[in-house]
């Protein structure tokens, strides 16, 4: 079978949540002997040279890129905002170049199913339908406007508050509109595909959550001598960076206004200037910005937080901790979709 999958982002470094669970796909579907290309999105935050992608990646399917820019514009935002009812942080992938190159592949090859990874490039369904007569299978890795529908719900009465609220809005409609235009429907938890029935989607679905293959999980360290609570993800993240503020006023500063044996550490990219500000300055907090190796950091503090109030689809750190032996201690909203109980699997 000759599956095309497109990705807003290369896979490469596994650094977040969307990459793994697009990567890990890819390598499923490779495995099962289905011959895969990936075409991506190369964008200023997720750069990645695919001629730089680890031999073991590549070995796995072919790969084909093309430069997009989503760089935040404050205008073109303005603009959006008064003139267009699109929600500008998908907007923002509307790409000529990768069209072009979307259409050119389809035209030099039969595929047997197109892949959409996320509704960044589930907006080029009609692209897709004109150009090729491949199954299209749409995988919501978020309910995207549920994000940022809890994201406004948060901001109370403000001017974040109101645009929040648009955006959200524009993407319940913009989800809504692409209901039933795919084949297939793959959401990544069943909750997911709960509140996909509910919008009216009749298609065939098929549930594939973001795993962990156990199979490359490190060996346990030893218990660790002295206790101390970690924390990564991309703090380039809105909901990482609430997550976080809320977590070091309403819990952190508390617990050490008392003298106590736990420190903090934090580890993601992109972390804005304000924001590494406020962390190299919190006392028993040790900020160490993006790490060369993620499971590294993890096997190194016995308790990791998820400290999160908006979000959609599945945690893959949260899973990633657990095989990892890790204690993990979460929000409500964090372990939406997975299959844990409190006190039993998680705090």
């Amino acid at each position: 079978m000759k599956i095309l999958q497109l990705s807003p982002k290369p896979p490469f470094p596994l650094h977040d949540g969307g990459a793994i669970a697009a990567w890990n796909l890819t390598r499923g579907l490779s495995l099962n002997g289905c011959s895969v290309t990936v075409l991506n999105m190369n964008t200023d935050k997720h750069f990645t040279n695919i001629k730089d992608l680890p031999q073991w990646i590549r070995e796995t399917s072919r790969w084909e890129s093309v430069n997009v820019n989503t760089r935040l514009d404050l205008f073109k935002a303005l603009i959006n905002l008064i003139f267009s009812r699109k929600p500008y942080n998908v907007e923002r992938f509307h790409s000529k170049a990768f069209k072009k190159a979307l259409k050119e592949l389809l035209q030099e090859e039969n595929f047997d199913v197109v892949q959409c990874e996320g509704l960044q490039t589930a907006i080029y369904i009609p692209v897709i339908r004109r150009y090729s007569k491949a199954r299209i299978a749409y995988r919501a890795h978020n309910i995207e406007s549920e994000i940022w529908e809890r994201k406004a719900r948060r901001e109370k009465r403000s001017l974040p508050h109101y645009y929040y609220s648009i955006i959200a809005k524009r993407l319940l409609n913009l989800e809504e509109n692409l209901i039933n235009h795919y084949d297939l429907l793959i959401p990544i938890t069943g909750r997911d595909a709960e509140v996909f029935r509910l919008m009216g989607n009749k298609k065939p679905v098929c549930i594939i959550p973001s795993g962990f293959n156990i199979d490359m999980m490190p060996e346990l360290p030893a218990p660790a001598r002295e206790m101390s609570i970690g924390f990564i993800g991309s703090l380039d993240w809105t909901p990482n960076q609430e997550g976080l503020l809320w977590f070091l006023e309403k819990v952190w500063k508390p617990m050490t206004s008392k003298p106590g044996y736990v420190k903090l550490h934090i580890a993601g990219r992109n972390a804005p200037p304000w924001l590494e500000k406020i962390l190299s300055s919190t006392y028993d907090l040790v900020y160490e910005g993006e790490v060369e190796d993620a499971q590294t950091f993890m096997m190194e503090h016995p308790i990791l937080i998820v400290p999160l109030f908006a979000g959609s689809g599945m945690r893959v750190k949260i899973v990633e901790g657990m095989a990892l032996g890790r204690l993990i201690v979460s929000t409500p909203v964090a372990i939406e979709g997975l299959p844990v109980t409190h006190r039993k699997d998680i705090l």
